[in-house]
């Protein structure tokens, strides 16, 4: 690895310690924050820094995130690690903390921050037990009107299609965010994932979700009459509130994962650290780096990625100039216009030439399906000359 011809534009902070674990999630997190345990981690945490800031230039880094988990249980040690990246990176000017929504939380805690991230999910009592929260409609409010009182953004995450929910509560949650101050809202559809207490229960048909989820996209509309741009198609932001460092993953830059099960992007591979944590504290103890995963990116996985990212970009969509160099972009467009022109729509640039391609907004709940036959009929107009 080396570090020449890299910008790293944001570093992602995994903390995977919560009080207890929501039976939806399926990150790396849930983990008991038993003091000596907490202690270690940091400590592993600050030495894959220093050991990656070895091997790759930092300066021009501009986000950071403190993702988990649950990091607002540790201001104090959050700020220590941000001292540290300071150091290493002095462009940073994006810091975002998710925040768990509590009655005693205080933003004075979080001075080196400049973004937080509520977990808010609902406003729903009903819901929030649907969803094994544990905080209450309470305490998101106070925790939201106290950080939208101090710092420069605040983002309320909200789920939807839950079980029994309707889109007009759907609707409900998203006025209440609005109202309570927020300019960013990540609004995301509930995804019973297989391994999770929540997803064995669906399977099992003890839970029900939704059969019809456009109506839940089309109140979204709401958003956008209250001055919000859906720039991504689960996020929602006031003009110049867009989170920056999520834009770096949908633009497909240079981004470094530290913590626990953490993902790095660096030029055409993508690396992902060990999902075990005495692994991680033990390998770095011994000065090793806790990768466990590497692949290196062909052309087939950076045409699905450009496809992938780019579409979920709602306002701007696939960047042509992105995937010419690897397909027949003149056959590829025709097909897809022909197959799925009713979806989709193409802008040109000033000379004609064809710029971006993008889903319609009206058939935004159709993504993942266009998703995969954009990838199918790519394959099929791969340049193979140019690419072996």
């Amino acid at each position: 690895m080396s570090s020449n011809a890299t910008t790293i534009k944001g570093i992602y902070v995994h903390i995977p310690f919560c009080i207890s674990k929501c039976p939806y999630c399926d990150f790396i997190s849930g983990i008991p924050p038993d003091e000596n345990i907490v202690e270690q981690y940091f400590g592993a945490l600050k030495k894959e820094i220093l050991i990656q800031s070895n091997l790759y230039n930092l300066e021009d880094c501009e986000t950071l995130y403190f993702g988990g988990g649950t990091p607002s249980l540790f201001p104090k040690k959050l700020e220590e690690v941000f001292q540290l990246l300071q150091r290493l990176c002095p462009k940073i000017q994006e810091v975002t903390v998710e925040i768990n929504p509590q009655r005693n939380f205080n933003p004075s805690h979080f001075e080196f921050a400049t973004r937080v991230s509520l977990g808010a999910q609902t406003f729903s009592p009903k819901y929030l037990k649907i969803l094994g929260r544990t905080h209450t409609v309470q305490d998101s409010i106070t925790s939201i009107k106290r950080a939208v009182a101090k710092f420069k953004s605040t983002n309320i995450d909200i789920m939807f299609a839950l079980p029994g929910q309707s889109p007009q509560e759907h609707l409900d949650d998203l006025k209440r965010a609005v109202d309570l101050g927020a300019n960013h809202i990540s609004a995301y559809m509930l995804t019973p994932y297989e391994e999770t207490p929540f997803g064995k229960a669906v399977k099992k048909g003890m839970i029900k979700l939704p059969n019809d989820i456009s109506k839940f996209f089309e109140v979204q509309k709401f958003l956008e009459d209250k001055n919000f741009k859906r720039y991504e198609v689960s996020n929602f932001a006031i003009p110049n509130f867009e989170c920056r460092h999520n834009l770096i993953y949908w633009n497909r830059e240079d981004f470094l994962g530290f913590g626990l099960s953490a993902w790095s992007k660096i030029g055409d591979t993508r690396f992902s650290n060990t999902k075990n944590i005495k692994d991680y504290i033990s390998k770095l103890s011994e000065n090793k780096l806790p990768i466990s995963f590497h692949e290196s990116l062909d052309v087939h996985r950076k045409i699905e990625e450009i496809i992938f990212l780019g579409l979920r970009k709602i306002g701007e969509g696939i960047d042509i100039s992105q995937i010419q160099k690897f397909l027949d972009v003149k056959g590829f467009l025709e097909s897809a216009l022909k197959r799925f022109g009713k979806f989709l729509e193409l802008s040109a640039d000033k000379d004609g030439n064809p710029k971006f391609l993008r889903l319609k907004q009206k058939y935004i709940y159709y993504i993942d399906a266009i998703t995969v036959e954009l990838m199918i009929l790519a394959e099929k107009y791969m340049d193979l000359k140019t690419n072996g």
